[in-house]
């Protein structure tokens, strides 16, 4: 994150050492170098049909909207956890869908999709990739990825690299999101932090492996 900033501080004129940055960041609450313990939000425990890796982790092989990464994570909150799913292009990185909510159901992932295709232009065999979880192999989303067209892939059990793209914007997403003390006061509160972050994170803030771009006008330059 502290690359990202010094690059922007210096495009704007303000000439500061990346040593400094992360100093006078540290004293401000903004720069976190640890994570807290992993929890397992994948339950691959269950009878349900699976289905075979068709990304093989070639994470830069495809188009805009031609695969799309799906994955929940928990939020910690004073109020109990606050789960978070997500549908990220596998193209551009930038976050096409996602849906809060206090469970961690079925109901959170379809959501997802369904705000996903809402905003984006997709064709019959999109690849939609994921965990093998139990809720993106339930009946009810297997069922609502085969309305829209989707083909379905996922990850070889216990491989978490396989949806690398997924668990790599979580890591940016509680690093530069989470308060200092790495939990929210509420759920509500979570809520409106994050939804803040995504728009800075799709249309404003730089990325290293696209030219210091940001996604929206990577994503642009691509389709345009």
């Amino acid at each position: 994150m502290s690359v990202k900033f010094n690059h922007e501080l210096n495009r704007k004129g303000f000439k500061v050492s990346r040593k400094r940055l992360v100093s006078i960041m540290r004293k401000n609450g903004f720069y976190h170098k640890y994570h807290r313990k992993y929890v397992v939000t994948t339950d691959s425990n269950h009878n349900l049909a699976r289905a075979e890796n068709l990304v093989n982790r070639e994470f830069n092989s495809f188009k805009v909207n031609e695969a799309w990464c799906g994955d929940i994570t928990y939020i910690p909150t004073d109020e109990g956890w606050l789960y978070l799913a997500s549908v990220v292009d596998l193209c551009s990185r930038c976050l096409v869908g996602y849906k809060f909510g206090a469970t961690m159901d079925t109901d959170l992932i379809c959501g997802t999709l369904l705000m996903a295709v809402k905003e984006e232009k997709t064709t019959v065999g999109t690849i939609f990739h994921s965990d093998r979880g139990s809720q993106y192999c339930s009946y009810q989303f297997q069922k609502l990825l085969k309305s829209k067209g989707f083909r379905c892939s996922m990850s070889r059990r216990g491989q978490c690299w396989d949806n690398a793209v997924a668990e790599s914007f979580w890591a940016t997403l509680k690093r530069e999101c989470l308060p200092v003390n790495r939990k929210f006061s509420s759920r509500s509160e979570g809520i409106k932090k994050i939804i803040n972050w995504i728009s800075y994170y799709n249309g404003f803030r730089p990325h290293s492996s696209l030219g210091m771009l940001s996604l929206y006008q990577y994503r642009n330059r691509v389709l345009y």
